[in-house]
């Protein structure tokens, strides 16, 4: 018998399931302890008595519990293993039988297509002897023909050619205009994000300064109301830290745009970007 591995956590599996079993609610093993119990219960013997016929009926019971439960879950993975030994073995013969069958119709069908082969080979010689008396009439008339056919073949080819080379001239035109409007699309994008940049930098600066007048007017107010003094300077902090952060996304932005659209980002520009989120970042 040839030798089978065990799986030995699918062992342990089966042999739990299979105690747990054995042991459950109303089993053999349980009804045989109910009863022991019970016949003990009924019977006039010493308390050490009763363990200790009790001790070995649960250890000899519990022994073979064990050892009949190892034997059933061993017997169900070497089952298992035969079973799918067997069923791989079943396997390769069928398709053993089906690669035999289609070798044998290969084979017929390499027959079958050999004498037809052979039988179109013989009507095709005798039309090849047929056409080689029509060839040698036709020949001589071909012969005629021929000089006149490369003549005008050679003019075709001519024409072809200078069609070719005129439509190669509209296809370099046309490429070299789409270039020109690709060319003037990218520099018309670029100045009108250009534009945005400068319009979005006028408008951080004019919030700048209304920003600044709020906050000469707010100072002024300090002046005359000096029990509010902390609470104007908290508001006038939180507006410059709001004006900064404003600016710095309007900056921010412009340099995105610029990425964005594949074009080089001007240094100064990217220079003021990193001034101001350093202006709004805590330091650590």
């Amino acid at each position: 018998m040839a030798n089978l591995d065990l799986d030995t956590s699918k062992l342990v599996d089966d042999y739990k399931q299979i105690e747990a079993t054995i042991i459950s609610e109303n089993s053999i093993f349980d009804k045989t302890i109910k009863y022991l119990e019970s016949s003990f219960n009924d019977k006039s013997l010493a308390p050490k008595d009763k363990i200790t016929i009790q001790s070995n009926l649960m250890s000899s019971m519990a022994v073979n519990l064990t050892a009949k439960a190892l034997e059933i879950a061993l017997n169900l993975q070497q089952t298992k293993n035969q079973l799918e030994l067997a069923n791989g073995e079943l396997e390769l013969k069928k398709e053993q039988t089906k690669n035999q069958i289609e070798l044998s119709k290969q084979e017929l069908a390499l027959k079958q297509q050999q004498t037809n082969s052979q039988i179109e080979l013989a009507k095709a010689e005798i039309e090849q002897t047929k056409n080689q008396i029509e060839l040698s009439k036709a020949e001589l008339e071909l012969k005629s023909n021929q000089t006149k056919s490369q003549i005008e073949l050679a003019n075709s080819q001519i024409e072809q050619t200078k069609n070719q080379i005129e439509l190669s001239k509209q296809e370099l035109a046309l490429k070299q205009q789409q270039t020109n409007s690709q060319i003037e699309l990218a520099n018309k994008e670029l100045e009108l994000k250009k534009e945005q940049t400068k319009s979005q930098i006028e408008l951080a600066k004019a919030e700048i300064e209304f920003n600044k007048a709020r906050t000469a007017l707010v100072t002024a107010q300090t002046t005359t109301e000096t029990q509010k003094k902390n609470a104007v300077i908290r508001e006038i902090a939180s507006y410059d830290d709001q004006q900064r952060i404003k600016e710095a996304e309007i900056i921010t932005n412009a340099v995105f745009g610029y990425a964005s659209g594949g074009v080089a980002v001007p240094g100064e520009l990217s220079s003021k970007m990193l001034d101001l989120i350093d202006k709004i970042t805590p330091n650590s």
